[in-house]
């Protein structure tokens, strides 16, 4: 069965498997806590392999760009320095073929995050809390729906 775990790089380096030399950039992750599960932390070491072969080149810069910021392929020595060591990501682990007790990393997602407001957004939001906070009742723009923007409900709140 599939889980989620939100995990921390503690290493990562250019490396070569042992049994048919294939490189790759392997990453070492200690967990932090179970998406599905997070009142029950699971603290493990867990370890992945982004292979650099032909077929995998695509899928490995992909992931290395959207999991951890990292976009410079033309300097690929850069990752056997820990430049990746601190980033935050989802893993998407399952127990392994030949070894249940062992989970091994199916997929590394980046962590959800949250979109920034722009400074103009940022600027409209915070006149409408301050006149909140002036008492005074902000106008309610209509988003073409026949009802106010944030849907007030009943008791005044708007979720």
């Amino acid at each position: 069965m599939r889980r989620t775990l939100t995990a921390k790089v503690i290493d990562n380096s250019l490396s070569k498997s042992k049994d048919k030399g294939t490189p790759s950039v392997r990453i070492a992750f200690r967990t932090q806590f179970d998406v599905a599960c997070p009142e029950t932390p699971e603290i493990l070491n867990l370890t992945a392999d982004l292979w650099l072969t032909f077929k995998c080149l695509d899928r490995t810069f992909k992931t290395l760009k959207e999991a951890f910021g990292w976009d410079n392929a033309g300097q690929i020595e850069d990752l056997n320095e820990p430049i990746l060591l601190g980033k935050v990501c989802n893993l998407v682990v399952e127990p392994d073929d030949r070894d249940p007790d062992r989970l091994k990393v199916v997929f590394i997602n980046r962590c959800s995050s949250i979109t920034h407001s722009t400074a103009t957004e940022a600027k409209s939001i915070a006149e409408e809390v301050r006149a909140l906070l002036a008492g005074v009742q902000p106008p309610q723009v209509d988003l073409g729906r026949g009802e106010p923007a944030g849907g007030i409900g009943p008791d005044g709140c708007p979720f």
